[in-house]
């Protein structure tokens, strides 16, 4: 008895490696063993959880798929819904490598519910298309968008554990052509694709705001279902820029680019004040300035840099101020407050940004504030 398991485990795992291997020869030989259990080697795992059809799956061995689901002792059925220790079918390890014929063979197999494998799931909750969508597989992307069984609405709204659509996942990464992909399929709106935010209520353009993503950025920015946003999501997206551009201790890490870019999007059309809209330009000036903190431990005062150092002599930095000045002003940050106080002690006492910022600029931008013309 011991011998004939063993006998049967090596067959199993003879079948798994030729599967990866897509050598369909080999696995021919072990299905077509006198003693081989078919049946039980269809629906064995191995140490990871893998059956023979996911690793075929993995590697996008169409044929090897094909005489795994098409063998006489199969249940094709079972075999395209099993899933391994992640929650993951053999249609989504395939989705997630890109590998397009595998993944249409197994949605058009006669035993597929293809509606049902567009929309399941994995750890995390991503489904095939959000996996192609991350992985950068566009081809992936539109086979199934196209697909017969496919309700591109649906998929494009789809988030995962996280609440990320695809066009989150893709912002955060910078993929521009995932989202261009995304943005212009006949079925995409501002509804589903741009005012959704995830669980930390972040849309898309806040993520690739955080994650410095300009090209992302600018993508969103330029088109043409933005324009259905008001300018206080702009200003939230600003307050992102700032702080994915702050590091761990407060030091910049990243560029001018993308908070100015939005700046410079808000100015086009001055923003209408709103309790929302001052509470983020303030976020964005208080974090823009270094500052004394005093340490909840310790109660000891510490120096925290803010982006507009002494030490950036940098034009965009001289921008941003000039914007931020005008933006405060327009969304009722009046120049009596603690927020534009620390501005101008923090800011404007720097070596370069007075000599940018006349008192013609700041006269204009103050005057706006108190209602005068």
């Amino acid at each position: 008895m011991q011998e004939d398991a063993a006998g049967h485990e090596e067959m199993e795992r003879a079948l798994s490696e030729a599967a990866s291997k897509g050598d369909v020869a080999a696995m021919r030989m072990v299905l077509d063993h006198p003693s081989a259990d078919v049946a039980a080697m269809l629906s064995a795992t191995d140490y990871r959880g893998w059956t023979a059809l996911m690793l075929a799956a993995m590697g996008g061995h169409v044929e090897a798929m094909r005489t795994l689901l098409d063998h006489p002792a199969a249940d094709p059925g079972a075999m395209l819904m099993s899933t391994s220790g992640g929650g993951w079918t053999a249609f989504l390890w395939a989705a997630e490598r890109g590998h397009v014929e595998a993944m249409r063979t197994l949605l058009d197999h006669p035993a597929a519910d293809a509606a049902a494998m567009l929309l399941s799931t994995g750890a995390g909750g991503w489904t095939a298309f959000m996996l192609c969508a991350s992985e950068g597989h566009v081809e992936a992307m539109c086979m199934l968008l196209d697909h017969s069984a496919a309700d591109p609405g649906v998929m494009l709204s789809a988030t995962n554990g996280s609440g990320c659509t695809a066009l989150m996942q893709a912002a955060s990464e910078g993929d521009v052509e995932v989202m261009r992909t995304l943005l212009d399929h006949p079925a995409a709106d501002a509804t589903t694709l741009l005012m959704p935010t995830d669980q930390q209520e972040r849309s898309a353009l806040m993520l690739a705001a955080a994650e410095g993503r300009v090209d992302a950025m600018r993508l969103l920015l330029d088109h043409w279902l933005l324009k259905v946003l008001p300018n206080t999501v702009l200003v939230a997206a600003a307050d992102y820029a700032i702080c994915g551009g702050l590091g761990d201790d407060g030091a910049p890490e990243r560029p001018f680019a993308p908070l100015l870019l939005l700046l410079r999007r808000v100015a086009v059309d001055p923003p209408l004040p709103s309790d929302d809209q001052v509470a983020h330009m303030s976020r964005v000036m208080v974090e823009l300035c270094p500052v004394t903190e005093e340490d909840e431990e310790d109660g000891e005062e510490e120096e925290r840099a803010g982006l507009f150092n002494d030490d950036q002599p940098d034009d965009a930095r001289d921008e941003c101020v000039r914007l931020l000045l005008e933006l405060g002003a327009q969304c009722g940050v009046c120049a009596d407050t603690p927020v534009v106080s620390r501005i101008i002690r923090e800011v404007f006492t720097m070596a370069r940004v007075p000599q940018l910022l006349n008192e013609a600029v700041l006269g204009v931008a103050f005057a706006r504030q108190q209602g005068q013309p």
